[in-house]
């Protein structure tokens, strides 16, 4: 294997690497959503209303 070879496959790696980390990340990110509106739901204190008050 020469060195182009070599960076090639690591820069297929590392964008490999960033597309699953992004996956995760929506993942993540999507499942706060539900816990956040799950919260609203049966919970009204946990809205962003009055986080946002009790903040002030």
């Amino acid at each position: 294997m020469n060195y182009c070879e070599y960076v090639d496959i690591k820069a297929e790696i590392n964008i490999y690497k960033g597309q699953v980390n992004n996956e995760n990340f929506r993942h993540q990110m999507q499942l706060l959503k539900e816990i956040e509106s799950f919260n609203n739901t049966f919970n009204p204190k946990f809205s962003k209303n009055e986080k946002k008050l009790e903040n002030k």
